[in-house]
Order: structure tokens, then C-alpha cells, then sequence
């Protein structure tokens, strides 16, 4: 992977992501069709794909166009954004872990979640009494190029 080179998210991500939820139409539709008859559960994959899951697919392909980053020596900048650009820039001595996720779908696309945790409060988010903890950063790569991606900053904190 190159360094000060401004790069994409893998094109495969927008077939995970067609798959993720064609997956999740079919499984609400299965439940219909268990509860409302086999006819019911067809309509509701046709209506629920056309009108949920096809503008949600060409949304995240826009979104996923959007979204770029850059890898320094010292640093990752993760920039995003449709309407409004964000540029997230995170110091390799900032951060406190790095994770990288694979489920089983996105194993079949050689796909992993790569997460960068740092200490900042921006990544604790609390709702009614709920606290959720999102990452600093996140990037979907393939899954070799995550992996080079950790050992590198981990490396690189080393040192």
C-alpha cells in the first residue's frame, strides 16, 4: 500500500454491501412468508428491495465514492463525506488500538473492518441512559491490505 497517496475503498464494497442487504430483505421476507403466507413474503422481497434496499445501495455507492484516505509515516487521514467533507486526521501516537473485523460475509469478498481507536471523547456518543462507542476512525479494505495497514501503524508506535 502506498504512502502519501490519497487512495479509495475497495470497489468489491459496493457488492458486500448489495449482498448485506439482499440478506437482510430476504430474512424480513422469509418471516413474512412464515407469519403471512408464501405470497406475502414474495411481495414484500419485490416491494421491500425496490423501494429500501435499491435507494440504499446507489446512497452507500455515492457515500463510498466519497470517502478517501491518506497514509502517512506518522499519520492516518481518513477524508468523507456526500454534501458536507470531513477530514478526520489521527496521529499514529493518538491512537490506543486498532481492530480489524471479518465476518463471514465479508470473508467471501475478502473484505475487513478496520477500526482506530484513540482517546477521544468524540467517540463515546450517549442516548437515553445508552452509551455507545464508535471509532475514531473507519476504513473497509481488503482484507491483506488491513491487516499490512495495522501491523504498520503498530509498528510505527513502536518506534
Amino acid at each position: 500500500m502506498p504512502l502519501n497517496t490519497e487512495l479509495k475503498l475497495p470497489a468489491k464494497l459496493k457488492w458486500f454491501v448489495l449482498a448485506k442487504l439482499l440478506l437482510v430483505s430476504l430474512i424480513i421476507s422469509l418471516l413474512v412468508a412464515m407469519f403471512g403466507g408464501r405470497s406475502a413474503g414474495v411481495g414484500v422481497f419485490i416491494t421491500f428491495d425496490i423501494l429500501v434496499v435499491l435507494p440504499l445501495w446507489v446512497y452507500k455507492i455515492v457515500a463510498f465514492k466519497c470517502v478517501s484516505f491518506t497514509l502517512t509515516d506518522g499519520m492516518l487521514t481518513i477524508n468523507s463525506g456526500i454534501v458536507v467533507r470531513r477530514s478526520n486526521a489521527i496521529s499514529f501516537a493518538q491512537i490506543q488500538n486498532i481492530s480489524n473485523t471479518k465476518g463471514p460475509l465479508a470473508a467471501m469478498f475478502n473484505l475487513a473492518e478496520l477500526n482506530v481507536w484513540t482517546a477521544s471523547p468524540a467517540q463515546i456518543r450517549v442516548q437515553k441512559n445508552r452509551t455507545e462507542h464508535r471509532p475514531t476512525g473507519m476504513l473497509w479494505l481488503e482484507a491483506a491490505n488491513a491487516e499490512w495497514m495495522k501491523n504498520f501503524i503498530l509498528e510505527k508506535q513502536a518506534k
